[in-house]
């Protein structure tokens, strides 16, 4: 027997809504222009890091969908 235990929680809602699709989508787009325009000093790799943490986090879940 399966069980759904992420079944009414705000995930399931934002997975089976398009939410991720759009969050990937969105979190691609940020990464790609911050890379683009960004500096490479320390500050600007320390953000470009985060944002390819955050791409690589979403990936998953706006892939999934």
């Amino acid at each position: 027997m399966y069980i759904n235990f992420a079944e009414g929680t705000p995930l399931w809602y934002w997975y089976y809504s398009g939410g991720a699709l759009a969050g990937f989508g969105v979190t691609v787009l940020l990464a790609s222009m911050t890379m683009a325009l960004g500096n490479w000093r320390a500050g600007g790799i320390a953000l470009k890091t985060i944002l390819c943490a955050a791409v690589v986090t979403v990936m998953p879940l706006g892939l999934a969908s």
